[in-house]
């Protein structure tokens, strides 16, 4: 659907920037505070 719409840069920047905001945090919450096996 986006690519359709010519969307392509704009779901890139959201996809990038919700990473960094969200998924990478949370990445390293779990891996180090919650002693999932990374050291």
């Amino acid at each position: 659907v986006a690519i359709g719409c010519g969307w392509q840069a704009l779901v890139a920047y959201v996809n990038l920037t919700t990473y960094y905001i969200i998924g990478l945090p949370i990445g390293l919450v779990l891996g180090f505070k919650e002693g999932l096996g990374v050291s």
